[in-house]
């Protein structure tokens, strides 16, 4: 009943208020010269999708302070923050002139990684495409989409390496928080997982 009336409504604005926060820090953090659009873009599509992969260990939690389904408000980051990432490699195609942006670079590890931006955003895209098809992909869904922790690795790698945002000892310190707390999601899903099948073992094994 609860995901059926908005109890809070004004926190669905919260989507907004991350995107808000992530402008102010990036114009804070903006070198002069630096090409903003390249920047703004990779910003904002990076904190709203980073938000919707960390929401999915916190389903009950945000159900109740937003009075919806999880799927909306989880909806509400993926989409915002796949259209911004996808702005990010186009705005780089639009400064430089050049496509060879959007290709993975396979010449070595240190480039692959470098240049990380484009498998990270192919793998964003299947994951999100395996979660329109479940019904279709039936459980191989899951595990396609959780590909998303690896693009967002890769992302948070291309970032440290090449983006000039990174380049201070706050913005690399705060990736690699972002990367500690991708796996601690990953890992407390697997315990909640872990717990509900306990949970209807014992009800099985009372009847």
């Amino acid at each position: 009943m609860a995901a059926k009336n908005t109890r809070h409504p004004a926190l669905m604005l919260i989507p907004l208020g991350v995107s808000l926060i992530a402008i102010a820090v990036f114009f804070m953090i903006q070198p002069p010269g630096s090409s903003w659009p390249i920047r703004a873009t990779a910003i904002l599509g990076y904190t709203a999708i980073v938000s919707a992969v960390i929401s999915t260990a916190f389903v009950r939690q945000l159900v109740k302070a937003f009075g919806r389904p999880f799927i909306k408000v989880h909806h509400a980051y993926s989409i915002g923050g796949l259209v911004w990432i996808a702005l990010h490699p186009l705005a780089v195609v639009a400064s430089r002139g050049s496509a060879k942006f959007l290709l993975p670079r396979f010449d070595s590890l240190s480039s692959f990684l470098m240049w990380g931006g484009a498998p990270a955003l192919y793998l964003l895209a299947i994951a999100a495409g395996a979660a329109v098809l479940r019904k279709r992909v039936g459980n191989l869904w899951r595990p396609i989409h959780a590909l998303n922790y690896v693009a967002l690795a890769l992302g948070t790698l291309h970032a440290m390496r090449l983006g000039s945002d990174f380049i201070s000892i706050i913005m690399r310190a705060i990736a690699i928080l972002v990367i500690v707390a991708l796996i601690a999601t990953g890992v407390w899903r697997r315990v909640l997982a872990a717990r509900r099948a306990k949970k209807r073992r014992q009800r099985t094994t009372n009847r």
